[in-house]
């Protein structure tokens, strides 16, 4: 005789970004140690992809996650993270005075989605501007997070989320030019027009929470500032 099969409970959220209605189950707990595997490695392309096939696997209407901005991705999984396991995550944070490690316990129903959504065109010239989309996680090289990423890869990410360039009436896609051809446009920018590119990718929508603790070795106050999933779950 079969042994039964159990149902899920459903829950809904609003993402904040791309403003999608997601319907989702909890995960499993064979998904989860899939999960758990992932988080513990520094492979960030692994972090990334396990993340996004638990989501296909728990989401039950019909979501394109390749083109979901990260933000969404990070605050769909801490609302999936929540129904599944709690609202706290345990995590170690070092003490900014003597370095120790202490034990904190993270409320995951406190993060907020910090940043400004903007439609992404920055004007260059009275006649040149440039629109960005926000960057979803196929548009972070391997082993890159949206953390820790290097000169060149932050041109990558910015390459890969241009949707087009303006000039007068002409609107040039990524039909109209190769990779190449973007960076030589970006090289010869100058510095208060990449200042003003930069400033768009930094204020892009991310979860972020502030914790505060006294350190259990020297007694320093210490307030961190998390942001992205590894810094919750890490």
């Amino acid at each position: 005789m079969a042994l039964p099969i159990l149902e899920s409970n459903r829950y809904f959220c609003d993402l904040p970004v791309s403003k999608e209605k997601v319907e989702y189950r909890p995960f499993l707990v064979k998904e989860q140690k899939i999960l758990l595997t992932a988080l513990e490695s520094e492979d960030m392309n692994e972090v990334n992809h396990s993340i996004l096939d638990l989501l296909r696997n728990c989401v039950l209407n019909e979501v394109d996650f390749d083109k979901l901005p990260i933000s969404d991705i990070e605050y769909l999984f801490i609302q999936l993270r929540i129904k599944s396991v709690g609202e706290t995550s345990d995590i170690k944070l070092a003490c900014q005075n003597c370095e120790e490690f202490n034990d904190i316990v993270v409320n995951l129903e406190d993060i907020n989605i910090d940043g400004e959504i903007k439609d992404g065109v920055i004007n260059l010239t009275d006649n040149v501007s440039i629109k960005f989309r926000a960057p979803n996680f196929k548009d972070l090289p391997t082993d890159v997070g949206v953390d820790n990423a290097d000169i060149e890869s932050i041109f990558q990410i910015m390459r890969n989320c241009v949707e087009c360039i303006t000039q007068g009436d002409e609107v040039f896609t990524h039909d109209d030019f190769d990779q190449n051809e973007l960076q030589e446009f970006f090289d010869n920018l100058n510095t208060d027009q990449f200042t003003e590119i930069q400033e768009f990718f930094v204020n892009i929508p991310r979860v972020k929470s502030v914790v505060n603790f006294e350190c259990s070795k020297c007694g320093h106050h210490n307030e961190r500032e998390l942001a992205g999933l590894q810094d919750f779950f890490g």
